[in-house]
């Protein structure tokens, strides 16, 4: 009985001990990963801002893309992710107002976040979906 009770602490030990190194190895390469900085490159796109072309960039975003999905309405952020047990991911306000993050982007960095989600300094966006707007323009 003694010896049982001993292989199962031990058992039980070794478990909790790969357990935790195993959690230490994921929270290392996923830490890593978020600090990386990519540096993209992106072509010129001319973007005019007449009315056709804000008109349909409103409908894309609106009807086509949803972004609203994630941003909420009139893109102003909102908790699209909120577990208690787990956490809450805010997304950005996209706004150019107060609490805006994209006040200061340049045409460049619209295309740098939308097509391959990465921010200005080059970090990465988490929970974009750059894989539906990759091929785009």
């Amino acid at each position: 009985m003694k010896q049982a009770f001993k292989w199962s602490a031990v058992g039980l030990g070794s478990l909790i001990i790969i357990v935790g190194i195993a959690a230490l190895v994921l929270y290392s390469f996923g830490r890593s990963r978020l600090n990386q900085v990519y540096d993209v490159a992106v072509a010129a796109i001319p973007i005019d801002s007449n009315a056709e072309t804000l008109g349909r960039g409103e409908h894309l975003v609106e009807a086509v893309v949803a972004c609203g999905e994630c941003h909420g309405e009139g893109l102003r952020g909102r908790a699209f992710f909120n577990e208690p047990a787990i956490g809450t991911v805010v997304s950005a306000n996209l706004t150019g107002g107060e609490g805006g993050v994209t006040g200061a982007y340049s045409d460049a960095d619209w295309i740098r976040a939308i097509r391959h989600g990465v921010d200005p300094a080059g970090q990465p966006l988490l929970v974009m979906p750059v894989q539906h707007f990759k091929g785009y323009g």
